[in-house]
């Protein structure tokens, strides 16, 4: 598994690469906003998942996620930060983050965050299409089919 870890703190930043790494995690640090930017747009690194401090010098945090989002970039994102308030955290998890941990925090529970959201399906993919064997409808345009024929649904309301 491997992870972006985007935070400013150097001495933080060294703590938790290391415990990530006794983890067996592979582990790539950037500690300003310009170069995270530029590791957390670029797919060729293929990371399964990036943690993300809010408040980084030059580009902060959220706008790093929120340009991941906006290319397509749907890895889990854990923001960790000192922005501690309600409405930070709702911002943050609107903003594109999967998960939302408060400094000062203990690593076990920063590790457990990262186990949680690696446990989930890297891709959920939303379809328009059903299929069960080999019949299937298409929502969108209401044809349900087979291999030698298709039929057009029309919509009908039901009054009771």
């Amino acid at each position: 598994m491997k992870i972006l870890l985007l935070e400013d703190d150097l001495e933080l930043c060294k703590n938790i690469k290391n415990s990530l790494e006794k983890e067996n995690y592979m582990v790539d640090c950037c500690n300003d906003g310009e170069t995270a930017m530029l590791y957390a747009l670029n797919t060729d690194y293929a990371y399964d998942i990036a943690i993300v401090d809010r408040m980084l010098p030059i580009i902060d945090g959220l706008t790093i996620i929120k340009s991941m989002r906006r290319k397509g970039i749907s890895i889990p994102i854990l923001i960790i930060t000192a922005m501690s308030t309600l409405d930070n955290r709702v911002e943050g998890l609107d903003g594109g983050a999967d998960d939302y941990l408060v400094k000062p925090f203990h690593i076990k529970e920063l590790l457990a965050r990262v186990r949680a959201l690696t446990r989930r399906p890297a891709n959920i993919q939303l379809s328009s299409k059903l299929q069960y064997g080999d019949l299937t409808f298409d929502k969108d345009s209401r044809t349900l089919s087979t291999p030698v024929n298709s039929i057009l649904l029309t919509s009908k309301a039901v009054s009771s």
